[in-house]
């Protein structure tokens, strides 16, 4: 049974009719979002993420395959002027969903886990507001957080899955290192432990290029302890 949606103040669901694609292929410019961003569909949805009048997150059951995700976020009005002014940047000066996009296709690129963005577009909402909207694949697992504060909880456990989960975590942090990506939002609430036990990244919006020795030391040498 899918939990309905509890929303505490204003949603700002995407109109369909106004979608405009940024990323992603033009074959699912117009089937992918008239689905995604369906009132009626999104009133069945889970919802995994909700900040009123800013931003709403969705998991939403697809006809055929495994659900995917949806979040829609409200575009900054300064961004919306900068956009109006110049069109052509519009395609390359965006919000947190475009740099989710672009740091997700680059850890991709690099070999490190995270969820396949599908498709990046902007619609209008219902008050006029100017929202981002991205599609990414749906990961089943708990937040490297959660697990952290199971443990917390409960003392006394073999310490053998502890260190192997570390030895994951190390790895994880060293593939961004190899790569010479700095991710200046990895936390714990940030990574997702799967099923299986490999953790992958979750809103790799602080994904940044970083060049030389002393740098990559930097960038190495911390994981934010705080969720």
């Amino acid at each position: 049974m899918v939990p309905r949606p509890r929303y505490a103040g204003r949603v700002l669901f995407p109109r369909p009719e106004s979608v405009r694609l940024i990323r992603g292929p033009r074959a699912d410019a117009g089937r992918l979002p008239a689905h995604v961003a369906d009132r009626r569909v999104l009133a069945g949805s889970q919802v995994l993420k909700h900040e009123p009048g800013a931003a709403t997150v969705w998991k939403v059951g697809m006809p055929s395959g495994p659900p995917l995700v949806l979040k829609a976020v409200a575009v900054r009005r300064a961004l919306q002027r900068l956009g109006a002014r110049v069109p052509l940047l519009s395609r390359c000066v965006g919000g947190r969903g475009l740099r989710q996009w672009n740091g997700a296709m680059r850890l991709l690129r690099c070999g490190i886990n995270t969820p396949r963005p599908r498709l990046l577009f902007r619609a209008a909402a219902d008050g006029g507001e100017l929202l981002e909207c991205l599609v990414y694949d749906f990961a089943e697992g708990r937040t490297l957080l959660e697990v952290l504060r199971d443990w917390t909880d409960a003392r006394g456990q073999p310490p053998r899955p502890q260190h192997a989960l570390a030895r994951r975590i190390g790895r994880l942090v060293g593939a961004h290192s190899a790569a010479s990506i700095e991710n200046r939002d990895l936390k714990p609430s940030n990574v997702l432990i799967a099923p299986d036990g490999e953790p992958m990244v979750l809103d790799p919006v602080g994904i940044r290029r970083h060049g030389g020795p002393p740098l990559r030391m930097l960038a190495t040498l911390y994981i934010v302890a705080l969720g």
